[in-house]
């Protein structure tokens, strides 16, 4: 895994990433409602800032074991939990 050693103070505290990871959250804001049908098997997908996941193992199923699922975030340890 590649890590960018500057940090920057916007960037979200890597413990505020358990907040993200509610399961209520899925009734309004779920990877298959905001997908629409637009994956199938053995697409590849690039999630930009998935912080710990919330959408990266539901978007994994959704592509299968012949796709892929690439998650880029620039807290480590997000990236980490994930």
């Amino acid at each position: 895994m590649e890590t960018m050693k500057k940090s920057s103070p916007k960037v979200a505290p890597w413990w505020l990433g358990y907040l993200f990871l509610l399961p209520l959250r899925r009734l309004w804001d779920g990877a298959a409602r905001l997908t629409a049908g637009r994956l199938a098997a053995g697409d590849t997908v690039l999630e930009l800032g998935p912080a710990m996941g919330f959408h990266t193992l539901d978007l994994a199923r959704m592509v299968g074991p012949t796709g892929r699922v690439i998650a880029c975030d620039v807290q480590e340890k997000m990236l980490a939990v994930l």
